[in-house]
């Protein structure tokens, strides 16, 4: 995950997961904690982020999917706000946002989610039921 447009304790996210994350059904609890360790971040003089945005084609089931359950919400959409190259045809862009009252934070004491060899203990993630 990375973070740009930063003013105003606000800032953009952008993010990526691996495809193993996805088949193994782990995004939605990285992804909560992503956005967790993101909202604990302290910038210069203590400040932290208040809000978090992102913006998604529309086109892209999988990673609105991803958003709305990690806790964003959906804002509104600019119509025709982004191009698919392959199919040469214009999507909406989503826009949604969420603070950090709105993340439900259900992971507890994750440290790694693809031991190495090299690491001791082995900690796996257990998916919320």
């Amino acid at each position: 995950v990375w973070l740009d447009d930063i003013a105003n304790r606000t800032a953009r996210s952008h993010f990526c997961l691996f495809r193993w994350v996805s088949k193994n059904r782990f995004s939605e609890q990285i992804g909560r904690e992503m956005f967790w360790q993101l909202f604990s971040l302290k910038f210069r003089n203590g400040a932290m982020l208040q809000v978090i945005r992102a913006e998604m084609p529309g086109f892209n089931k999988p990673g609105l999917w991803f958003l709305e359950n990690v806790g964003m919400r959906v804002i509104g959409e600019i119509p025709s706000g982004a191009y698919r190259f392959s199919t040469g045809k214009f999507y909406p862009m989503i826009y949604l946002y969420a603070t950090k009252d709105m993340l439900n934070r259900t992971i507890q004491n994750v440290t790694s989610i693809a031991p190495r060899k090299d690491d001791t203990p082995e900690v796996v993630m257990k998916r919320p039921s």
